[in-house]
């Protein structure tokens, strides 16, 4: 039998992190789920305890897939599923009670809605948490009448979303039909999620709560080598998305401004102080928001004491 929304989680050797993403799946109310973890040929432990869950639930499966990326491991689950809406789970993340409830009850009485999000807390390996995102993309709580917590449509997608990626993928809940026709781009060594809001911003009505639904877990140290691939990703898909008829001008610079912004911090992580201020410095010519003039002056800061 068909349940409300299928739940996708990508998985490799994370037995830690994918229990207590389950924990808070098994936590949702009123809601009729099937469970699709896609692993990625885990080992020892995790694969044991994933074959136990499997077989204690019977909404959970495993899918197993040959490493591939993340991009393919979410479009087989997509399509194994034949459920009508597709909510993702990172492992490590996890919801709130009533999430996927309350944005199931939305998403079926608003038909012209293709995708729904949430606001999200960021939480450390603690899960304390440091910021939300609306909060920290401020530019974007100035330009959305927030109601309480409830659902409002998103103006102009694709421009806000190509300033910058507020859309936290395990917010997300998604009507699979869309997903079918566009998915995520495997050639994308990164941010195949952010390019998928963006195509599918495209062909339908986007609606948002600013209501924290999730956490979302912030890696202490992130791989330096895969940030390499991260930029390269985020500076491929402006190149594709710049050239459609409603992405604005401005929208533009300021999607190369928080590019930049990402390149400096990188290099503050390589502890390159020049080359961060060299992107910080494009960064606030780009778009002179607050932030990346923040940014600017700690760089400037920094060179102080060479």
């Amino acid at each position: 039998m068909c349940k409300d929304v299928c739940v996708i989680i990508p998985s490799y050797n994370n037995k830690e992190h994918l229990s207590k993403s389950l924990g808070s799946i098994l936590r949702q109310k009123n809601i009729r789920q099937e469970v699709i973890i896609t692993d990625d040929g885990s080992s020892g432990d995790t694969s044991e305890w994933l074959n136990h869950i499997a077989q204690r639930y019977d909404y959970i499966r495993i899918i197993e897939y040959n490493k591939s990326n993340i991009a393919n491991a979410r479009n087989l689950a997509i399509e194994k599923s034949n459920c009508k809406f597709i909510a993702f789970l990172d492992a490590g993340d996890t919801w709130y009670d009533n999430k996927l409830a309350n944005q199931l009850q939305f998403m079926k009485t608003h038909p012209n809605c293709i995708l729904t999000f949430t606001n999200y807390q960021n939480v450390d390996t603690h899960y304390q948490p440091i910021i939300d995102c609306f909060s920290y993309f401020s530019e974007f709580s100035k330009v959305c009448n927030f109601v309480n917590n409830e659902y409002i449509t998103l103006n102009s997608p694709l421009n806000i979303l190509l300033k910058n990626n507020i859309i936290g993928t395990s917010s997300v809940m998604v009507k699979r039909e869309k997903l079918m026709k566009s998915g995520f781009d495997p050639s994308l060594k990164s941010a195949s999620d952010w390019d998928c809001w963006l195509r599918l911003a495209m062909q339908g009505n986007f609606c948002f709560s600013h209501e924290i639904t999730t956490d979302h877990l912030t890696p202490k140290n992130s791989n330096l080598k895969f940030q390499d691939k991260h930029l390269a990703a985020l500076d491929e898909i402006i190149t594709r998305i710049r050239a459609h008829p409603d992405v604005q001008p401005l929208t533009v610079k300021h999607a190369k401004a928080s590019l930049n912004e990402s390149r400096a911090d990188h290099h503050r992580q390589l502890g390159h102080k020049f080359h961060a201020l060299k992107h910080a410095l494009q960064a606030v010519l780009l778009y002179p928001h607050k932030r990346n003039i923040k940014h600017f002056f700690h760089d400037i800061k920094q060179l102080m004491y060479i």
